[in-house]
């Protein structure tokens, strides 16, 4: 099965912006970080590292980010950054603003490679898909869950496969390409054990995503799109 790989946008759309944004270097020593999920017109970050911020811009994870030096890790931001709140927002809508931001106010400048790499094929499995489509009137995905004895359990609502397969990459440690053709979004629970064990009486994550979501994982090389950093700089004054 060939992997088709749509690479992601690497200009912004026209208009794709925050009204008013303020950003402040965090000097307060402190470890713990939020990125937010937009509400009410308001995005907020707090104590943030600037490498964490670009790849929540992409929807990336650190391999897929090249260049990037090395003081972005330890570079922390506030962000407060105001849109309209009648604008009907998305997870691709808010990912342009954050670029759009970086560019401005982190001089930033980036192209887009692409480099094989072993990865996962997000499929359907034979016997179709075991999906509902979402009711929910929320303006963004939202992912609740927690851990169990020797299982964990994540409860999507409103999640596209792209965003599943963002999860998953993370589970399986290595990149998944979502290729289910599946472009609506869903509501859906997956419990997996992390570890298998003897005691453990949950499936593997492979085995979960059949049996419960009617998709499989499939063993592929593919290229995977890599955003290199040409240029980064500090934040400019508000």
């Amino acid at each position: 099965m060939r992997v088709y790989l749509t690479f992601l946008l690497a200009g912004l759309l026209a208009g794709a912006t925050f009204d008013t944004a303020s950003i402040k270097a965090n000097v307060s020593g402190s470890e713990h970080s939020e990125i937010n999920d937009p509400k009410g017109g308001r995005l907020t970050v707090v104590n943030a590292t600037l490498s964490s911020i670009v790849r929540n811009a992409w929807n990336l994870r650190s391999f897929q980010v090249d260049r990037l030096p090395g003081w972005a890790d330890t570079a922390r931001y506030d962000i407060d950054a105001r849109f309209d709140p009648s604008l009907e927002m998305n997870e691709d809508r808010i990912e342009e603003m954050l670029q759009a931001l970086l560019a401005e106010r982190f001089a930033m400048k980036t192209h887009w490679i692409a480099r094989e790499m072993p990865i996962y094929a997000l499929a359907t499995a034979r016997g179709g898909m075991k999906l509902t489509a979402s009711t929910s009137v929320s303006p963004q995905p939202i992912i609740s869950g927690g851990a169990g004895a020797g299982s964990e359990t994540l409860v999507f609502t409103k999640a596209s496969m792209k965003l599943l397969a963002f999860y998953l990459g993370s589970q399986v440690e290595r990149p998944v390409v979502d290729v289910t053709g599946l472009n609506g979004v869903y509501d859906f629970q997956l419990t997996w054990a992390p570890n298998e064990t003897v005691e453990s009486k949950a499936p593997s994550i492979f085995r979960a995503l059949q049996d419960q979501l009617g998709l499989q994982l499939e063993a592929q090389k593919g290229p995977v799109p890599v955003l290199v950093v040409d240029q980064l700089k500090p934040a400019s004054p508000n």
